[in-house]
């Protein structure tokens, strides 16, 4: 056709390429050039330092959305602040904090706020004790859980393991073999926390039968309920009743041939009245007047378990309420109150 002197042709589009593989390589260049979040191999640059501190106190902010600029090696003095704001935040934010995953301030940060940090720290700081107490202290109601992410060489300590078992007895639950069978460290154990019995006999029954463990177990467990409710009693916050669905004695735990043992329940009960519930529940043939005065003169909650009116309907050895010696007991307490420290002080003022 005839050319229009002076008219120049039309533009070509941005993405239009002579071929077909080239036009589809420039078509997904621009779409990607447009969407966010693509920049094409080309890192952006990077915030400033004050944006990214503040963004430390959204918790969906964490290390991995953090521009790589600020938690390289470079700058060091500058981006160990940053990542040490993001751990002191979340403490979940060590699996992304790379190379500072082996600064010990670093993690000694994340398991302070998060315990469970310390599954992603490096085996150094599962050997040091100071970075698993940090983690065992942050947590306190299932500080043993730390001790399954330690080193197996901690988990052998006997020391150090003990140091755990004192504040949850569960660390048994991640302690060695080796340690569980050591009759010595058992008694030092349940010495410490007498929850530790009720642990070990759920994976090992070697230490069930033996009298001097069980009983230190018992003993243990009666001074710190005994201790819990005093104070909680000075604050009005706890009666005897509210306490008593939450207590499981080692007695419950201990060989049969121990629960069927008149003697050794006689001496059960007298360092543990609360042990009365369990041989109502294993062993109630054995029971007789010595071993329920025994139990209430020990700990007046043991009333619970034999007179069910004096604080409410509750299934015990109820036959033994009638008994002249039982009922003036539970006569005493009845006129002292619910409160647990004034029952205890007055039932062990009785000749």
């Amino acid at each position: 056709p005839p050319q229009i002197i002076g008219v120049p042709p039309p533009p070509l589009p941005r993405c239009f390429a002579p071929t077909a593989r080239a036009a589809m390589i420039r078509t997904v260049a621009c779409v990607m050039a447009v969407l966010p979040g693509f920049t094409l191999g080309v890192q952006p640059t990077p915030p400033p330092l004050q944006t990214v501190m503040l963004n430390a106190d959204n918790p969906a902010n964490t290390l991995f959305h953090v521009h790589p600029y600020w938690t390289s090696e470079d700058h060091k003095h500058l981006n160990q602040r940053v990542v040490m704001r993001y751990v002191e935040r979340n403490g979940d934010n060590l699996k992304w904090a790379g190379p500072w995953r082996g600064v010990k301030p670093i993690v000694m940060a994340a398991v302070q706020q998060n315990g469970n940090a310390l599954f992603h720290a490096p085996d150094e700081f599962k050997r040091d004790k100071s970075v698993v107490m940090a983690c065992v202290e942050q947590n306190k109601q299932e500080g043993g859980s730390c001790l399954h992410f330690a080193h197996s060489d901690l988990q052998k300590d006997k020391e150090f393991v003990l140091g755990v078992v004192k504040g949850d007895a569960n660390a048994l639950l991640h302690a060695s073999p080796e340690l569980l069978d050591d009759r010595d460290f058992m008694l030092n154990a349940v010495k410490t926390n007498g929850l530790a019995f009720n642990v070990a006999s759920s994976i090992s029954s070697k230490h069930t039968a033996d009298t001097q463990i069980v009983l230190a177990a018992l003993e243990q467990v009666a001074r710190a309920w005994h201790h819990r409710w005093q104070v909680a009693d000075v604050q009005g916050q706890l009666t005897m009743r509210k306490g008593l669905p939450r207590i499981q004695t080692p007695l419950l735990y201990a060989a049969q041939e121990l629960q069927t043992d008149g003697a050794f329940v006689l001496d059960a009960v007298r360092v543990n009245g609360l042990a009365l519930r369990d041989v109502a529940q294993v062993a109630k043939d054995i029971c007789n007047v010595d071993i329920v005065i025994a139990a209430i003169l020990q700990n007046p909650v043991a009333v619970d378990f034999v007179d069910p009116v004096a604080f409410g309907e509750a299934p015990g050895l109820q036959q033994w309420k009638n008994e002249p010696a039982v009922r003036t007991v539970v006569s005493d307490i009845r006129e002292n109150g619910l409160s647990v420290a004034r029952a205890h002080q007055a039932t062990h003022r009785r000749p």
